[in-house]
């Protein structure tokens, strides 16, 4: 049987660094509005708005770097999942993946 328990102070302070959002007082966990970003991935983000908005899949050099970056970013999901290449599926929210699942040609419920 495993034991929880506490992490030290300076390593949850370290964590906590890592994740701008937790600098106040606030508990954020997982909701509707999404989950709470590590600084990583919010510079990700900033850099593809600021710089890649474009459409996936052009011949294009913006868009073969951005096509390549959400390839890589699929990889890297499955990769952590422990999951086959094409497994994964990546959506706008677990809520519209869902409903997209269910509405699926052929299966035997569809949700209106």
């Amino acid at each position: 049987m495993i034991t929880p328990r506490a992490l030290p102070s300076d390593v949850l302070s370290g964590v906590r660094a890592r994740f701008p959002a937790l600098a106040t007082e606030w508990a954020l966990f997982d909701n509707a509005g999404g989950s709470v970003p590590v600084a990583g991935v919010i510079a990700r983000v900033r850099d593809h708005m600021e710089r890649l908005g474009v459409q996936l899949g052009a011949s294009h050099a913006l868009s073969v770097e951005a096509t390549a970056r959400v390839v890589a970013g699929h990889r890297a999901a499955e990769t952590l999942l422990g999951a086959e290449p094409g497994e994964v599926i990546l959506g706008s929210s677990t809520t519209a993946n869902l409903r997209t699942m269910a509405r699926r040609e052929g299966d035997q419920y569809i949700i209106n």
